[in-house]
């Protein structure tokens, strides 16, 4: 017979948050508003070549699929740790305690007892760390050339601005 034994190892405790702009500090988006907006983003830019791959997207699915789950009281576990809304904007300090909480729990327990508490953790950290992926994009990636560019969003809403006489165009594309 042979055996396995399995070594957990933290990587995660000096992990970086994506920074808000401070154009968005107290605009931060939901889960749902993120879900639509990649949804209306797929549509004009290939997120593939983007660096957003259909793994990384499937956080969203999957936190919003923990909402709808009976177990979960509506919510759904940043981290694994702090439940949050799904209409609950996602904050830097809710992120942070989510990290805080994770290592916190790592120092009081000792890491996981058994492989699939480990895989358990492993996949939270991944979505978590997809979560990062889609906010840098949405906060940092997504460039005004991407939206401005004819028939994309910004440029459309410019075009209709311009049709109807009004001198003012609101950023469209977050």
């Amino acid at each position: 017979m042979v055996g396995y034994i399995f070594k957990f190892v933290n990587t995660h405790n000096s992990m970086e948050i994506v920074k808000t702009p401070e154009t968005f500090v107290g605009k931060e988006p939901c889960l749902d508003q993120l879900i639509a907006w990649f949804d209306k983003v797929s549509k004009e830019v290939d997120l593939e070549e983007e660096g957003i791959t259909a793994d990384i997207l499937e956080v969203l699915s999957v936190y919003k699929s923990d909402t709808e789950s009976k177990w979960s009281d509506g919510k759904y576990y940043l981290k694994g740790q702090i439940p949050l809304c799904s209409n609950e904007a996602i904050t830097q300090g809710q992120m942070q305690s989510a990290i805080d909480e994770d290592n916190q729990r790592l120092q009081d327990y000792g890491g996981p007892c058994n492989s699939f508490e480990a895989a358990s953790i492993e996949h939270s950290n991944r979505r978590f760390n997809n979560l990062q992926r889609l906010l840098q994009f949405y906060y940092y990636d997504y460039p005004d050339e991407i939206c401005y560019r004819p028939g994309g969003s910004g440029y459309q809403a410019a075009f209709e601005s311009f049709n109807h006489g009004t001198s003012h165009v609101e950023r469209t594309c977050k």
